[in-house]
């Protein structure tokens, strides 16, 4: 497993909604909840310009691929 850095918060918004299908459902305050059919637990992303490692990990597990192919998909976004 490759070392796990903050990233872009722009960069994330794109693999999750282009590579990985999620939609964004509402933006509230601090956050921003991503749905897509079919998986049951929702993405939230919360407002900062980069997004931390742990939020990064949770998106992994939610969307079912490894940190590593995940970092793959943010380079190509």
């Amino acid at each position: 497993m490759s070392s796990l850095a903050p990233q872009p918060r722009r960069k994330v918004l794109k693999a999750i909604t282009k590579a990985y299908g999620f939609s964004l459902d509402r933006e509230g305050g601090k956050h921003s909840v991503f749905y897509k059919q079919g998986v049951l637990e929702p993405i939230v992303l919360p407002r900062h310009d980069e997004i931390s490692p742990g939020v990064i990990r949770n998106i992994c597990k939610i969307v079912g691929v490894t940190v590593d192919d995940f970092l793959q998909t943010l380079r190509h976004c």
